[in-house]
């Protein structure tokens, strides 16, 4: 009809089939009462028990990186002249470099969080008949530095560990660790652009599973072939086998 002026529904609405009255938008997201989340949070729980992810990240990379370098300095120690390595990877400089590296986290982390902490975020965009809840980090730079650190650590892991990985059976840390670092950061690669691409609760889901896939496959390239031996191969699980096998390939 000429004179009736047009209008549009709320923001948290949408225009009926019939476009004679609005229709409120359903509400999405990731719930615990899904099958989807129900999977994911019983994963979760196994893995995680205090610890936000980007501070449990840098502890255990963190471990893993002074490991490494132990491992480096004891096979130095083993040759001639260069026992005084040692002195610098002691129990204590080991504890306290893990602490060091686990505190600088912790300060991005609690400078992010009072800053600019996370949101949640009605997302109207991606359906016209959904909302979709997201939440949004906040502070990008302070998200960016989180995972950059966390990378950081990785791939110098990774770079000491792959110089290592000629080092003989009886030190074959470096091996588990080169493997383990790279699983690390291969699925961290793969996560960035699946999280940006990944619409609604979905980018929820691969974010909870790259952390899973990363966490688990740390604990099984280092731990596997322990629990291995350990389980299956115990006639290999003592020194003379040890010290046999570095024999045997020097």
């Amino acid at each position: 009809m000429l004179g009736v002026t047009p209008w549009s529904c709320p923001e948290d609405f949408w225009s009926s089939p019939q476009r004679d009255h609005c229709v409120p938008k359903k509400t999405e997201f990731l719930s615990y009462q899904e099958p989807l989340g129900i999977c994911l949070t019983t994963a979760s729980l196994l893995g995680t028990f205090i610890c936000a992810f980007g501070i449990s990240f840098v502890l255990c990379v963190s471990c893993i990186l002074v490991k490494t370098m132990v491992v480096l300095a004891v096979f130095k120690a083993s040759q001639p002249g260069g026992g005084a390595s040692l002195k610098w990877f002691g129990a204590v400089q080991q504890r306290g470099t893990v602490l060091v590296l686990t505190s600088i986290q912790a300060t991005i982390c609690t400078t992010w969080l009072v800053s600019f902490s996370p949101v949640p975020y009605k997302n109207t965009q991606y359906y016209n008949d959904k909302i979709v809840y997201e939440c949004v980090v906040g502070s990008t730079i302070g998200f960016a530095v989180l995972l950059g650190y966390i990378s950081l650590l990785a791939i110098l892991s990774f770079l000491l560990a792959f110089l290592a990985r000629n080092l003989p059976d009886n030190f074959n840390e470096a091996k588990l660790i080169t493997f383990s670092m790279l699983i690390f950061c291969a699925v961290w690669v793969a996560f960035v652009p699946a999280y940006v691409n990944s619409p609604g609760k979905y980018a929820d889901a691969v974010e909870v599973f790259a952390i899973l896939a990363s966490s688990f496959g740390l604990l099984v390239a280092l731990f596997g072939p322990k629990c291995y031996i350990i389980l299956l191969r115990p006639e290999r699980n003592t020194k003379k086998a040890i010290m046999g096998r570095g024999t045997t390939k020097s």
